[in-house]
């Protein structure tokens, strides 16, 4: 009855127009049943294959000159075409899977969990029942090993690149038999069929220079199957976010490189993808979906698809470079001078086009550091638009309010708030209760860290943690949630979670404050100030009955907390924290009676990771009104 109520609701929501759009996902598999029904690949022929050589020739001399530019390049160059050669696939935060076999295609290896193979909308990847993580298997199926073979044949020997073109055929052809178009698991989303594709169009572009025509016509049919998924199973919704956004990617990708950058396709893909961008991106910069981990991902898919645009001198170029530019602001504000970016909301982690960057990690130079070197993948992307230095709108880092999100620096400190309403219109998919929660950062360490997200599907309890404001550095009633998850599209969701909004903003401080606070039973405001050498934190907050409150900070597992030092009545705590050979204090205000402890615990940095470290936790006494406030300085 609840899953009736739960669709009712949506239903209400979104309309006529969105109840449209979801009857026609539901129906449109069984009417396509008879397209993907025989298991045979659509044809193709000599204008794919000539399109797909033209487009290899460019993506080939973008690697070369994008490692003429960087020494180091090579070097890495090499590392991952060793772990594709040893079929080594590092899963997300879940670390080395190891070589893939035939039949494993549709398999959660670490779980020991396998997807049967039949008629995508009937597949159930979510396996609720079932401990596993179908997040593996369509990180596997990603192909993005093969991008690394490409790069690496490209300056390779004859009879080197003969084997890595061995290598290739020999993972396209196990994969396409185990994985006819529209059966199994890694077709039942098309935003992964969609990075699948992207991947296999730009390795299958740089070989095709080499491989013959029939095996290059066998590709090019693979890439159509791919193309053609995309486009009858976009993923449309009343409020579209970052799949839909990748499914126009991939239409860009492959429409580029099967039909050419001047095509008529490629030209309407670009005008897609830019207007659903140029949507998605709020004003202030963030994504709709307002999860950053999820803002960097698409920030990607933006600077890919202008990268295409920019060598077709597309007219969506103006719009794409509009779109980058206040995507990037946001970027250069939120992240820290070494180019970790917060965590707020979940992350899983993921790439479209991966070199082996950090999921968590911003180029610097495209976040107001001119001199800083660019990562693998934007200095291919810069070469491939065909722009000898960035193709990318210039930004400054400082310090301000973007979306909601609030940061101040102090210092080697550096800060970020969470506000604002929650992601994609309310629906909240990748929210947390964490409105007034705060990240800090010294010298570009990260210092104070949110507790990530580790799994969507693996375990309910596991999900269920990391969304509860238990596990978030904001106030909140000692004896219960400030909000409970509800029933989403896949599992939880944090939809109701109260927000927050910013009441007073100056250069040195900034006030913000719980919205729906009737509904908690409680007001809640969090002040941050900064001095000279320190920031300051301080919360406040006002309960219906007495109640106590409490406060959690989890810091980042490379900082150790010496022992604590009490002073003033024992009502002001100092403790130090060290990182190699950076130390700061962390000064702990609270009222009498208070109880402030360390413990070990853990968060989650990667997407499928758990890292132990220490912990501060704040538990004041029942009280109608109450205080507690933490200062970081240097020691």
């Amino acid at each position: 009855m609840s899953r009736l109520r739960y669709m009712w609701a949506r239903a209400l929501e979104a309309g006529p127009a969105g109840v449209s759009i979801k009857i026609w996902q539901k129906i449109s598999p069984l009417i396509y049943f008879f397209c993907y029904f025989p298991r045979r690949l659509p044809r193709t022929g000599l204008a794919e294959r000539v399109q797909l050589r033209r487009f290899g020739a460019l993506c080939a001399q973008a690697f070369l000159d994008a490692s003429s530019k960087d020494a180091s390049r090579g070097e890495r160059t090499l590392r991952r075409r060793d772990d594709a050669l040893n079929r080594v696939h590092r899963v997300l935060g879940y670390g080395p899977v190891g070589a893939w076999t035939e039949g494993s295609w549709h398999s959660d290896p670490l779980h020991g969990y396998s997807w049967p193979l039949v008629y995508f909308p009937f597949c159930d990847f979510v396996a609720n029942n079932v401990r596993s993580d179908v997040k593996i298997p369509w990180e596997m199926n990603r192909l993005q090993n093969l991008v690394w073979l490409a790069e690496a044949a490209i300056a390779a020997s004859p009879s080197e690149r003969l084997r890595l073109e061995t290598e290739f055929l020999d993972v396209v052809n196990s994969w396409s038999e185990s994985n006819p178009a529209g059966f199994g698991v890694n077709w039942t989303c098309g935003m992964e069929v969609a990075i699948r594709g992207s991947n296999l169009a730009l390795a299958a572009a740089v070989f095709s220079i080499w491989l013959d025509d029939s095996a290059t016509d066998k590709v090019c049919r693979l890439l159509r199957a791919h193309q053609r998924f995309v486009a009858r199973f976009r993923e449309v919704s009343d409020v579209p976010g970052n799949h839909y956004l990748a499914d126009l990617l991939g239409e860009v990708v492959l429409h580029a490189a099967l039909d050419g950058l001047e095509s008529s396709a490629t030209s309407d893909a670009l005008i897609r993808f830019a207007a659903a961008a140029d949507e998605q991106f709020e004003l202030g910069g963030c994504h709709i979906e307002r999860a950053t981990g999820y803002h960097r991902l698409t920030v990607d898919m933006v600077a890919i698809s202008l990268a295409i645009a920019r060598r077709a001198s597309h007219r969506s170029v103006e719009i794409l470079e509009r779109v980058m530019g206040r995507a990037l602001s946001f970027l250069a504000q939120i992240t820290d001078c070494g180019g970790n970016l917060p965590a707020f909301g979940d992350h899983d982690s993921g790439f479209v086009w991966w070199f082996g960057e950090k999921p968590l990690y911003i180029d610097k130079r495209l976040c107001g550091a001119p001199a800083a070197p660019l990562t693998d993948l934007y200095s291919f992307l810069c070469e491939l638009a065909g722009q000898s230095g960035s193709f990318l709108p210039q930004v400054v880092r400082q310090d301000g309010c973007r979306s909601g999100f609030a940061t101040l620096s102090a210092s080697d400190f550096r800060l970020t708030i969470k506000t604002g309403p929650t992601g994609l219109a309310g629906r909240a998919p990748h929210d947390h209760d964490d409105a007034l929660a705060v990240v800090v950062s010294y010298r570009g360490k990260p210092l104070i860290v949110d507790p990530g997200c580790h799994s969507y599907t693996l375990d309910p309890n596991i999900r269920r943690e990391a969304l509860l404001s238990s596990r978030h550095n904001a106030p909140r009633p000692a004896m219960r949630e400030r909000h409970f998850p509800v029933r989403g599209s896949i599992n939880l969701t944090m939809r109701g979670v109260p927000t927050a909004k910013i009441v007073s903003r100056n250069e040195s401080t900034v006030a913000a404050r719980i919205e729906n606070q009737n509904s908690l039973g409680m007001e809640i405001e969090r002040q941050v100030t900064r001095h000279m050498d320190s920031l300051v934190i301080r919360d406040q907050w006002r309960f219906e009955r007495p109640e106590g409150a409490r406060l959690f900070w989890l810091l980042n597992s490379d900082w150790v907390v010496g022992q604590a030092r009490e002073k003033i009545q024992g009502n002001v705590i100092e403790f130090g924290l060290r990182c190699d050979d950076m130390v700061v204090k962390a000064i702990i205000t609270v009222p009498d009676g208070s109880n402030v402890t360390t413990r070990r615990d853990h968060y989650f940095p990667d997407y499928g990771a758990c890292v132990s470290c220490s912990a501060i936790s704040i538990l004041t006494p029942p009280s109608i009104e109450g205080y507690a406030q933490l200062e970081v300085a240097l020691r």
